[in-house]
């Protein structure tokens, strides 16, 4: 059986945000994470449309929705982080979320943000990665669509992109589902 917010992940004691903040990062990217190593988070995102959905998803989405929800009062719903996580990966279960622990993460990640790149979160450093490299996307997608600019210009976002055609279809990846 799944434990939702162990006895020692509850958000409310002291110290332990910083590990939940931890915890959900997905297990595969975590050290590149915490040692804030940029290119390397791009190339994992270039390569995983998956992941970049899934954290889009759950933080735009799963996270924010439920942030208003309990600051409303609302009761919120318990979530599945939807990757293997470095809580999974150190003690061999998935981590389920709590409501009030979702809602105390985006807190500790909007109180940290100093100025993106160098916040204390590590969930909100990926983000904000995440959340740049989609912008990017969106701005060469713009350009495709609109036929100003230079196409070229946006070539480095994707892997082995060598003409406008392959630009459009990597960005298809990104663009339309997110």
């Amino acid at each position: 059986m799944n434990v939702v917010d162990p006895p020692n992940l509850n958000p409310l004691l002291p110290g332990v945000i910083e590990k939940i903040d931890l915890f959900v990062i997905p297990a595969k990217i975590a050290k590149i994470v915490v040692e804030r190593r940029q290119n390397e988070l791009i190339n994992v995102f270039k390569n995983d449309v998956s992941l970049v959905n899934r954290l889009s998803a759950f933080f735009y989405e799963t996270l924010a929705i439920n942030y208003q929800d309990y600051t409303k009062g609302k009761n919120g719903r318990c979530v599945r982080v939807p990757w293997i996580t470095q809580y999974q990966s150190l003690n061999g279960k998935p981590y389920i979320m709590s409501s009030r622990a979702q809602f105390f993460l985006l807190k500790y990640i909007y109180q940290q943000q100093r100025n993106g790149l160098n916040t204390k979160s590590n969930f909100g450093y990926l983000m904000f990665s995440l959340g740049n490299y989609l912008m990017k996307l969106r701005e060469a997608w713009n350009c495709w669509n609109t036929k100003q600019g230079n196409i070229v210009c946006y070539y480095y976002l994707g892997n082995n992109i060598n003409s406008p055609q392959e630009m459009y279809n990597f960005l298809r990846k990104y663009v339309v589902n997110s």
